[in-house]
């Protein structure tokens, strides 16, 4: 009997797990291959647990141990619905730890943990869309003693519709004890990374590892692009009027061949990845100053030193030529030792003229190759070969040119090979290439490569620059992404400059000083920025989005752009909204995107259409998204201030009224500048009642359309903005201010609720049941709840609400939706951060009262986002704030491989690289400047915040650009207004003495020009007043000097 009772006993605690002995802590790992207790309450979910019979081979689930809980594995996969339900336990640990995977979808495939008595949930954990089961952790210190279950639930039927668990375990003693030393380890790591953000910053050198997800886009804007990679290589073919980011155009490559006296010699590729088995470079640096980088090869065998310049012209202020379609290569190689080392730098290029950009090529094969010819080319001081077939109409979509040209008139052209070792063999015996015969057509399915090769002699000490050009021609781009209306042709601008690659290249040829010294210029004086290196590369780095895919510069003189690249076409107003770089560089094609918001895409009763159809002359479609049309009034008065002169406005300003009075009449009748209706915004739906994301988005609209009126004459339609705006401020501010930020009053509130405030009621609409169409976010802190204030700043517009109330809003932020590890939190629908990452969440709820429907990607990183915030820190002189913020993306986009992203600095991710919203990144520098410009009232002000004892950075003009320095002694500061390219005209330059100094006994003086001057100094404002305009042209400069007792 005894025996009987003690086998029944081992029994119960088989079944039931060791949850079942009061001395045992729980755990389930379910390591017995059975369920250990738990019960499948409903679904078919097959064989469980699963394990090495039943789970799939080519996945790594991460389990621990052979046996885990899949609900994957089952015979209806993603569409079976199964609720598990383990045993009643007891918590007898401050810890729960446990293993989970699959899909992210919170309210449908979850583990959660219910209290045994009232089933009131007390833990959740879901998926990350990825197989592989990451750890987590329950604090339930508080739970000890109290009974408790859990439960797994798989209810959705779609992608990612199941859940992996396994090992779910309270920890023991030890293991508590080791968790807490990790998270103290970790809380060290964070804060000597925090104690970083302040130490001296030095250029960034890529190199090792952090080679490996470097791809900086080599081409003009709006012209297609290739990208020089970390290693050297050319990848990421995306000249061909297609976005395919994984092309490689095969035998396209850079190499040396060097001989020493007495000494074999010596050939390598110039790059660190082999292929075909041809030697390699021993290692690479790579710096990466856009639109320069500069890279370092290093090889023990090679006798001489070899670097490499790969640009492409990029000149603000100068579109046309930051828009030809050429990657530049300037190798430097120099000879450090005693004797005459001979060299041939060697270029290859293959014919792809034909390619559909999207297919395999293997080697000099592809589907759609055939009739291609190399011709050798010439000019006064270059020597190259035009690739060309013509066997393809020009009117065929795979139509145009490319071009490999050598800027040395002692280049030795080879303008068609086919055998790769053979050439390679040739090459690497005696520095030159094979000679071709005749010269003609390739067979269909295969193509020709071209070759050109510089010999040149080196004495000791002795160095050359050797520049090549690789130019591309594709004038027939499509609507490749629309199938409707026969995907007709938009074309390319730089047709209208030029007949084929080849007149690019030798444009290139022809103003090759010019433009590499602009280039350079720009590079240089940018980077003379006194703020942290690494925030410098954040910034400038958003540049290439204009050369990548995302951006289009089309035949008809249109410019266009995705969000992301090849993602969500075109022109989204809503995005864009975010966009500071264009418009600050390259005004005249941020003007170019005004008109068409105002002339093709605005209707008759003012509304802007959310997304620009092409080609222009179709149909127009979609409607108004309240954020991107509240932002296209913005942009106007934007593109108004960075102009020469009034003209523009002069044109638009009826165009822009009508859109202003569209919000007034349709979006708020009652005219109290509040929003209330449905407001379709940039999260992907749309939400109710009135918030300060969209509503600052209003005031600011309201006192941008204000002073436009203003500047154009209509009184009467100013002071209607005004009283609207004050209106607005008040009522906003006093229903949302919760005493730490601004909450959304995401439903119609009652008569009772409002009591005094009935105006809430007025305008409110009859909401859409759709839950996908309502997605509120209440009374969460969202980090975007400033969106307008962070504009008003830019355009000098004031405080929207009030200065004390906006700081105590960026303290929340900083305080709820800053993560200092983004490895142990949920991130949904999409992950762009990764273990150890910090970073800023789009919306948390300190407080709870999450709605079930939240805000879309509320639970996502977004640098779009993160740079709006860290530049609303720097316009409240909140530098450290901010530099963290940006010093987190920086280390997040650092080139090392690793989930859940690519980590290009040069491709920063939301809905595909090369995101748009990220180039609200210049906000940031006019934050950290204090720059105030505007080009038709001729006035400048700087205020610099940071480093203001001895402050250097990049501006701009609407004609020019330089650099803007300040210096202060114990006594003195002194300012320069250096400009570097075009001109500058101001009559009116503000600055800004140090906090506390009297002006009674200051003394100013101006130099740089002879213009008489009147000094009006109010505070540490100081405003220099000249009697008529003063031009700084390039090279010149202008100067202030204060002096003060």
């Amino acid at each position: 009997m005894l025996r009987f009772v003690a086998l029944l006993l081992v029994s119960i605690i088989l079944a039931f797990g060791t949850f079942a002995s009061a001395e045992q802590l729980t755990r389930f790992d379910f390591e017995d291959g059975t369920l250990q207790g738990w019960t499948i309450v409903s679904g078919e979910a097959g064989t469980l647990p699963t394990g090495p019979e039943t789970m799939r081979k080519d996945q790594n689930f991460g389990q621990q141990g052979r046996y885990f809980i899949g609900l994957y594995e089952n015979p209806a996969r993603d569409a079976a619905k199964i609720v598990l339900q383990s045993p009643v336990f007891i918590i007898k640990s401050n810890t729960i730890s446990l293993l989970v995977g699959g899909g992210d979808h919170y309210n449908q495939c979850y583990i959660a943990l219910y209290k045994a008595d009232d089933n009131t949930e007390l833990k959740r954990e879901t998926g990350r869309n990825s197989e592989y089961m990451t750890r987590r952790y329950w604090d339930v210190s508080s739970l000890k003693g109290q009974q408790v279950y859990l439960k797994i639930v798989d209810s959705h039927t779609g992608g990612w519709g199941h859940i992996n668990v396994d090992d779910i375990r309270e920890l023991t003693a030890d293991e508590e004890k080791a968790r807490a030393g990790e998270l103290a380890a970790r809380q060290r790591r964070y804060e000597q990374w925090l104690s970083s953000i302040d130490a001296p910053s030095k250029r960034k050198v890529y190199s090792g590892d952090a080679l490996r997800d470097v791809y900086m886009p080599l081409g003009g804007i709006g012209s297609g692009h290739v990208s020089i990679s970390g290693d050297g290589a050319v990848r990421q073919w995306c000249i061909f009027n297609r976005v395919n980011e994984g092309c490689v155009v095969p035998h396209s490559f850079f190499a040396i061949w060097a001989k020493a006296k007495h000494k074999p010699p010596v050939a390598k590729l110039l790059q660190q990845t082999s292929f075909e088995n041809l030697p390699a470079i021993e290692k690479v640096e790579f710096v990466g100053e856009y639109p320069i980088a500069e890279l370092r090869f290093i090889d023990r065998q090679l006798p001489v030193q070899v670097k490499l310049c790969a640009f492409s012209p990029h000149i603000p202020m100068n579109a046309n030529d930051s828009a030809i379609p050429v990657a530049v290569f300037e190798f430097t190689v120099a000879n450090t030792g005693t004797e005459d080392v001979q060299i041939s730098l060697l270029s290859t290029l293959q014919n792809a003229v034909g390619y559909d950009g999207v297919s395999a090529i293997h080697g000099i094969w592809n589907k759609d190759y055939g009739g291609n010819e190399n011709l050798p080319i010439s000019g006064s001081n270059f020597r190259g070969v035009l690739l060309h077939n013509p066997s393809l109409k020009p009117d065929a979509r795979q139509f145009g040119t490319m071009a490999l040209v050598a800027l040395e008139i002692c280049a030795v052209v080879t303008p068609q090979w086919d055998n790769l070792l053979a050439l390679w063999r040739e090459f690497s015996a005696s520095g030159d290439v094979l000679r071709t015969g005749k010269i003609g057509s390739s067979p269909k399915g295969r193509t020709w490569n071209s070759a050109v090769t510089v010999p040149v002699v080196l004495a000791p000490g002795q160095s050359v620059k050797v520049p090549f050009v690789w130019a591309w021609h594709f004038p027939n781009n499509f609507v490749w992404w629309d199938k409707r209306e026969g995907q007709p042709k938009i074309g390319r601008m730089y047709s209208n400059w030029f007949a084929d690659a080849g007149k690019a290249a030798e444009y290139l040829a022809i103003n090759y000083d010019r433009l590499l010294n602009d280039t350079e210029r720009y590079r240089r004086t940018f980077y003379k920025t006194t703020l942290p290196y690494w925030m410098l590369d954040r910034i400038s780095a958003q540049n290439s989005t204009l050369v990548s895919t995302t951006a289009m510069w089309l035949e008809d003189g249109t410019f266009a752009a995705f969000e992301g690249a090849g993602c969500c076409p075109m022109n989204c107003t809503h995005v864009w909204n975010y966009e500071q770089q264009m418009a600050h560089l390259c005004p005249e094609l941020e003007r170019n995107m005004r008109r068409t918001d105002y002339e093709i895409q605005q209707d008759p009763n003012g509304a802007i259409r959310h997304r620009t159809r092409l080609p222009l002359t179709l149909p127009r479609e979609t409607g108004p998204f309240v954020d991107g049309h509240l932002g296209c009034i913005l942009k106007a008065y934007r593109e108004h201030r960075l102009s020469a002169d009034r003209s523009w406005l002069d044109k638009m300003w009826p165009r822009i009224k009508l859109a202003m009075e569209f919000v007034l009449n349709e979006w708020d009748p009652n005219k109290d500048g509040v929003l209330v209706c449905e407001q379709w915004n940039t999260y992907d739906a749309a939400m109710y009642g009135p918030n300060t994301f969209i509503g600052t988005l209003y005031l600011g609209a309201l006192r941008a359309s204000e002073e436009m009126a203003k500047a154009v004459g209509d009184a009467e339609f100013a002071a209607k903005c005004r009283l609207i705006y004050e209106t607005g401020a008040k009522r906003l501010d006093s229903v949302l201010w919760n005493g730490e930020y601004w909450r959304q009053i995401e439903t119609k509130p009652s008569e009772t609720d409002v009591g005094e405030n009935k105006w809430l009621l007025e305008d409110w609409p009859k909401e859409n049941p759709d839950s996908n169409v309502n997605r509120p976010y209440g009374k969460g802190c969202h980090a975007d709840q400033l969106l307008g204030q962070w504009w008003a700043s830019i355009l000098d517009l004031g405080y929207l609400l009030p200065k004390e109330r906006v700081n105590k809003a960026l303290d929340s932020i900083m305080k709820y939706n800053w993560v200092q590890n983004f490895g142990e939190v949920r991130q949904w629908p999409r992950a762009f951060a990764g273990e150890n990452d910090p970073g800023l969440y789009i919306c948390t709820w300190p407080y709870g009262g999450k709605p079930e429907n939240e805000t879309l990607y509320s639970f996502e990183v977004w640098t779009g986002i993160e740079y709006e915030v860290a530049g609303l820190l720097l316009q409240e002189g909140r530098v450290k704030e901010a530099l963290r913020i940006v010093k987190a993306v920086s280390d997040r986009y650092n080139g090392v491989p690793r989930a859940p992203i690519q980590r290009n600095p040069f491709a920063e991710v939301e809905c595909g690289n090369h995101y748009a919203r990220a180039m609200s990144a210049w906000g940031m520098l006019l934050a950290a400047q204090g720059y105030r410009y505007c080009g038709p009232d001729k006035t400048i002000e700087f205020n610099p915040v940071v480093q203001p004892d001895n402050h250097a950075s990049f501006f701009t003009g609407a004609e020019g650009w330089g650099l803007f320095t300040q210096k202060r002694g114990l006594r003195s500061q002194e300012n320069i207004l250096a400009v570097e390219y075009g001109k500058l005209e101001i009559k009116t330059l503000t600055l800004h003495l140090p906090a506390g100094t009297g002006t009674a006994s200051l003394k100013t003086s101006v130099y740089g020009t002879k213009t008489a001057y009147k000094v009006n100094a109010s505070g540490e404002e100081v405003e220099i007043e000249f009697a008529q305009p003063i031009t700084i042209s390039a090279g010149c400069r202008v100067g202030v000097s204060f002096l003060w007792r």
